[in-house]
């Protein structure tokens, strides 16, 4: 084994991405963001954060074991994808990190084959970290023992804030609710557009004509499908929701900024990042309670799933408090919470601790 002090610093990432150029994009949108002076809180932001350099490597590349000090690896459903990483748990599995995504994306796409061999990986490496309660059920029951660990996660509170309350030209007195990041119009991460649509166009019709002009919608689609869909429905076209465009993070941050609410629905037990940023930029908001973030960070102002009925009440109340300036404190965030879940470095000393356990 190579025990230079390269070595000691440096990881791989297995990405699960079959095409070079697609690792290519991740090294460059990470060397941009740096530049920034902010990383993208993903999974693939890890090996960085907690101060190593990364290679991130695709499915058909071989690596050498011994030039990396830890391994770190997605977790999808893919054979080809797991079979890569089957292999290198067999030549150093106390190096692998694994971090699997939601459950009902690898149980979507997956087959007998894949449930054994994540099976055996799981039972086998090292570290397996998950985000949320629920991944770490769903890795320590495909496991058969427990396995998984709950981890903190990238999010960094003071440099959300720096880049979030930045500037944004916005016209005086308009009031801008974003309603939808993304918009999933079918497929398992579907969350009743169309649904919430109605829901805000009733509380809108409950505030006077005049105020009603100060309000601007705005949701966002990350594929061209729901672009499609949205286009094709005339979704937004009686509330005028603005299709707003995708935008590089630190963009995305300063735009959350400018809104004064937001309402983000999720079918799956994601991660949270909306959430995280609009309670560090202090917005008040409405989310489902599947995820954990948004439960720790917004209590009070959580529907169950995204046709919840209550979520025409919590709607209006929001409209009715923004338009008239006394907002119900309900919609606010934790603020202590989001705090302490974006403390960046006492985060990151955390889990480098796990990595010694």
């Amino acid at each position: 084994m190579n025990d230079n002090s390269s070595t000691k610093q440096r990881c791989a990432f297995l990405t699960g991405r079959n095409r070079g150029f697609e690792n290519l994009k991740l090294r460059l949108n990470y060397a941009w963001m740096e530049l920034e002076g902010l990383l993208y809180p993903d999974v693939f932001c890890i090996p960085k954060w907690l101060g190593f350099s990364c290679h991130y490597i695709s499915n058909s590349k071989k690596i050498d074991v011994g030039n990396y000090k830890y391994i770190f690896s997605e977790f999808n459903a893919e054979v080809n994808q797991l079979a890569a990483l089957q292999r290198i748990v067999e030549q150093a599995s106390e190096k692998v990190v694994v971090i699997p995504g939601p459950k009902e994306i690898f149980e979507l796409n997956t087959n007998k084959e894949a449930r054994e061999i994540a099976a055996g990986i799981f039972q086998t490496v090292r570290h397996v970290w998950a985000y949320s309660p629920g991944v770490m059920r769903f890795v320590d029951e495909n496991a058969g023992k427990p396995v998984a660990r709950l981890i903190p996660w990238p999010f960094n509170y003071h440099e959300t804030r720096r880049i979030g309350l930045g500037y944004r030209d916005k016209p005086s007195g308009e009031l801008w609710i974003l309603a939808g990041v993304p918009i999933r119009f079918s497929g398992i991460a579907e969350n009743a557009p169309h649904y919430l649509e109605r829901c805000l166009a009733k509380a809108v019709r409950s505030v006077s004509v005049q105020r009603q002009k100060r309000i601007r919608f705005f949701g966002m689609v990350y594929t061209e499908e729901d672009r499609r869909i949205w286009k094709e429905t005339g979704f937004g076209r009686d509330l005028l929701i603005e299709m707003e465009s995708r935008k590089r993070y630190s963009s995305f941050l300063r735009f959350v900024g400018a809104c004064d609410a937001v309402v983000h629905l999720s079918r799956l037990d994601i991660l949270g990042r909306i959430s995280f940023i609009a309670a560090s930029l202090g917005k008040p908001g409405v989310f489902t309670g599947n995820v954990m973030l948004n439960r720790t960070l917004y209590p009070s102002s959580l529907v169950e799933t995204p046709e919840d009925p209550a979520l025409q009440h919590l709607v209006d109340d929001l409209l009715t408090g923004l338009a008239t300036s006394s907002l119900n404190d309900r919609f606010l965030p934790n603020s202590q919470a989001v705090k302490t879940i974006g403390d960046f470095d006492w985060n990151a000393n955390l889990l480098k601790g796990y990595l010694q356990t």
